[in-house]
């Protein structure tokens, strides 16, 4: 029986299913869409959820909590700003998932996870600092009025 259990497993440990949930959220706010499997769009999609919508609160305590899950202060920083701006006018249903085929190898299902609003296409590179000085390159996302269609 399966009383208490929540999430999907996907043939991983537990440490291994938080690292991969980890990269593929970064890569999700950094690059603002990312194409998957199916079952892992689907077991993120509800964490990309909650974590945009902590971002939207933006207090110290949220900070911190997202940046648990994703451990990486600059996409942490992108998802704040993308919060107060990006998403300002919306509650709930931040990302959605477009089916884009089967793989070639082995014919699993894809999908494109993407946000709902106009997808980003342009990648501009940016410096931010983090603590203890350093400077480190990120990824931010500008939007672009062409729109690719799939």
């Amino acid at each position: 029986m399966r009383h208490g259990v929540y999430g999907r497993k996907l043939h991983r440990t537990v440490d291994e299913r938080r690292r991969l949930f980890m990269i593929l959220l970064r890569s999700l706010f950094g690059e603002g869409k990312i194409v998957t499997t199916i079952a892992k769009a689907k077991a993120i999609q509800p964490m990309a959820e909650k974590l945009i919508t902590k971002a939207k609160g933006a207090t110290n305590a949220d900070m911190r909590q997202i940046r648990k899950v994703l451990a990486d202060r600059v996409t942490v920083g992108i998802l704040m700003d993308w919060a107060k701006t990006r998403f300002a006018n919306r509650t709930s249903g931040f990302t959605r998932l477009i089916r884009v085929g089967r793989r070639l190898g082995d014919a699993s299902e894809t999908v494109q996870m993407s946000f709902v609003d106009a997808a980003p296409e342009k990648v501009e590179i940016v410096k931010a600092t983090v603590p203890k000085g350093k400077v480190v390159e990120a990824k931010t996302v500008k939007k672009v009025i062409s729109k690719k269609k799939i």
